[in-house]
């Protein structure tokens, strides 16, 4: 009987042992979880940082309407990944540097109305409005809706939005039908 305990003795400290390891392993995967991915990077105050969010577009909008590409390009993180599809449906993006976003976006600014001007439709009538949920502090994703065109339907567009040393900036952006004459390329 000695001998039988002498030889389960080690046995069932080194089952313990593993028991222990498995459970400690366990555990550090668990804590893991908050170290990497999104978890570790839980937005710690929200309102403040929607709130500097709200003022960014703020800008942005009225940079637009007031024609002003150059304030807009200062607020865009460049390169800036465009995202876009056809008249078709066919997908396709580009990473831009400054010089060719605002040589495409030239022709947009050319078809809205002058600041003041009706040409079809008074500015007045143009709206924008931007929601965005912040991934973590330094992130964010953003739906923009504008309105006021003269076909009634609003204009979409998505925004990824990311801190630089700079403030927020935008550093990628999708909106549909660009595609047909843009500067996007498939890949």
């Amino acid at each position: 009987m000695t001998r039988t305990l002498h030889c389960l003795l080690p046995a069932l400290a080194i089952a313990s042992a593993a028991v222990a390891t498995r459970a400690q392993a366990a555990a550090d995967d668990s804590a893991n979880t908050r170290r990497i991915g999104p978890m570790s990077r839980l937005p710690a105050n929200d309102k403040s940082e929607k709130e500097q969010l709200d003022r960014f577009f703020e800008g942005w909008g009225n940079a637009w309407k007031a024609h002003d590409l150059d304030t807009v390009a200062g607020m865009i993180d460049f390169p800036v990944l465009v995202m876009t599809d056809d008249s078709h449906g066919d997908y396709s993006q580009a990473e831009m540097e400054e010089a060719p976003w605002i040589a495409m976006m030239k022709p947009l600014l050319a078809m809205r109305p002058e600041p003041g001007t009706e040409r079809g439709h008074p500015e007045k009538k143009w709206s924008h409005r931007v929601t965005c949920f912040l991934l973590s502090d330094d992130l964010a994703s953003c739906d923009g809706e504008a309105s006021g065109d003269s076909a009634g339907s609003p204009l979409r567009v998505e925004f990824v939005v990311s801190r630089t040393p700079d403030g927020w900036k935008v550093k990628a952006m999708t909106q549909a039908g660009w595609g047909n004459g843009s500067t996007a390329s498939n890949e």
